[in-house]
């Protein structure tokens, strides 16, 4: 589903990042050849500040959908699912809806 995101959404200006907390960030190459992942996957293995900003985290993986000005609109705990997660979706026009709005 994050790759279905990245690819719909991404003229709009959303950017999926991975980010690694608990596994060895060596496995994440093959991994993501494999889901043929189309974002961003970064290290926070070694950062106690994700855990900070965003936890701590209920469970993994968490996904989260975050404004350009840092405000959480959404949080998903578990494997997105592929198709149907309205919440989701909703989170996302109302995320792009008030940047458009703050434009105006």
């Amino acid at each position: 589903m994050l790759v279905e995101l990245q690819d719909r959404y991404k003229a709009d200006g959303l950017e999926v990042v991975g980010v690694v907390t608990l596994d060895d960030f060596a496995n994440v190459a093959p991994f993501a050849a494999e889901y043929k992942m189309n974002y961003a996957i970064v290290d926070g293995t070694t950062r106690q500040d994700v855990e900070e900003a965003y936890g701590p985290l209920p469970g993994i993986p968490s996904s989260f959908v975050i404004a350009r000005n840092g405000l959480v609109c959404y949080e998903h705990v578990g494997v997105p699912r592929p198709e149907g997660d309205e919440k989701l979706q909703d989170a996302i026009r109302r995320v792009f809806g008030s940047e458009i709005k703050s434009l105006l």
